[in-house]
């Protein structure tokens, strides 16, 4: 795999990531917002939301492994997020 390969790869798990963080953010406002917000609902999306973070901050270029498992995890869903 080239380097130009490998950044790509790394940039589009990082996005994948950032997608799904962004869409659990906007959930936890909108839920935040309702009169009676589920609480537990809430807590469940934060704590989903703080993992992609962590993962998209863990992630380097040289890490192949945990990048392909980002991508074969999360790139559907960030699409399917995206539409």
């Amino acid at each position: 795999m080239t380097e130009a390969e490998k950044w790509a790869a790394y940039d589009c798990a990082k996005q994948a990531l950032s997608i799904i963080a962004s869409h659990l953010s906007a959930r936890i406002y909108a839920e935040k917002k309702r009169e009676a917000a589920d609480q537990k609902q809430i807590a469940e999306w934060i704590k989903e939301r703080r993992a992609m973070i962590l993962l998209a901050r863990s992630l380097t270029v040289d890490d192949m492994a945990t990048i392909g498992r980002v991508r074969e995890n999360y790139d559907q869903k960030a699409i399917e997020l995206s539409k």
